[in-house]
């Protein structure tokens, strides 16, 4: 799929899921036509709902498996594709040691990180010196997300699982602007003031198509060692 045939895509349509999503070879197939030499990887899904888990075993299962089945889809183009791991960070031992595991698998070349609350702790909180002061040691680049993610408008992840989504399993997607099975707080959440509705649209419009693009690319370059 080239740009012209994303852009002809209708909005108003559920699509079938790109199969560059699971399968490297479409992937690279996909970026070929785009003109895309190299990718960096964010697990964009599995960490939109990874931080609301409570039980820091689950977390740190969780995060091993993901990270060890990304990495088995870069080794399809080593020198292509890339990946940003994740960490079980409700755990502070368990996060180092997979930093620390992460850290030997060439592919792997930042950690994905969202601002969010993590059991009501946030990224400036001294619970995270650690993790900072290992990131450095390492080399490694932290990649935090320019947001807390669509489905997470309270800007918080620490309540447990089943109480955030338990309201919104019927809950249907709004197109653009997050929302759906999955979204944060409660169905009846307070819509965005005209102000800001006017504010997002003056951005996108003055935004230039390629904005995204550049900081991915900016980011790529930032990454240690990267070709």
């Amino acid at each position: 799929m080239n740009w012209d045939a994303v852009g002809e895509l209708d909005p108003h349509t559920r699509h079938p899921m790109n199969e560059g999503a699971w399968d490297p070879q479409a992937r690279l197939a996909d970026m070929d036509v785009m003109g895309v030499n190299q990718s960096l990887l964010y697990p964009t899904w599995f960490g939109e709902g990874f931080f609301l888990v409570r039980d820091p075993d689950v977390a740190y299962a969780s995060a091993r498996a993901y990270n060890d089945w990304i990495t088995d889809f870069c080794k399809a183009a080593p020198n292509r594709l890339f990946a940003a791991a994740i960490l079980p960070l409700q755990n502070m031992d368990f996060a180092l040691e997979e930093l620390q595991r992460v850290a030997r698998i060439p592919s792997v070349r930042a950690v994905f990180i969202r601002p969010v609350f993590v059991e009501d702790r946030y990224l400036n909180h001294p619970y995270y010196e650690p993790l900072w002061a290992e990131l450095e040691r390492l080399g490694m680049t932290a990649a935090v997300h320019a947001t807390p993610g669509l489905w997470n408008p309270e800007w918080t992840s620490h309540g447990p699982f089943f109480e955030k989504i338990k309201y919104r399993l019927a809950q249907p997607a709004v197109p653009g602007g997050g929302g759906g099975p999955f979204a944060g707080g409660r169905p009846r959440a307070t819509p965005p003031s005209s102000e800001q509705h006017r504010l997002a649209i003056r951005w996108r419009r003055s935004s230039p198509p390629g904005s995204i693009t550049t900081c991915t690319r900016i980011t790529i370059r930032r990454a240690p060692g990267m070709p």
